[in-house]
């Protein structure tokens, strides 16, 4: 199942394997790794990631989304049950170039409305 969330210029879509570079570069930021648990250490390891958001949907535990920016990848953000909990938490980042631009808060507002 493909799940699409968008408004006028973002949209919220599953990681596809197409992204690796994307990912791998955005990642590859020291706010990133900084405030994240997750890294991402080059092209091969996003594969590898994304593969992970994958196997979330797969399971329902994990539901990770690319944020797009008129039509760019700029950063991420996921619904996810961590094990043993029953309340479910949101988490995200966005690369340096969507960064003070209000993305993360309105890709939240998207995925929890």
């Amino acid at each position: 199942m493909s799940v699409v969330l968008g408004s006028t210029d973002l949209m919220l879509r599953p990681w596809e394997r197409g992204d690796a570079g994307v990912l791998a570069a955005l990642a590859d930021d020291a706010e990133v790794r900084r405030w994240t648990s997750h890294r991402v250490a080059g092209p091969q390891d996003a594969v590898r990631w994304i593969a992970v958001q994958e196997a979330g949907w797969e399971s329902g535990e994990r539901l990770g989304f690319a944020v797009l920016v008129t039509g760019r990848v700029a950063g991420h953000v996921v619904l996810k049950r961590p094990a043993g909990r029953a309340a479910g938490e949101v988490g995200y980042w966005t690369g340096a170039p969507a960064r003070g631009r209000g993305v993360a808060s309105r890709a939240v507002d998207l995925l929890t409305a």
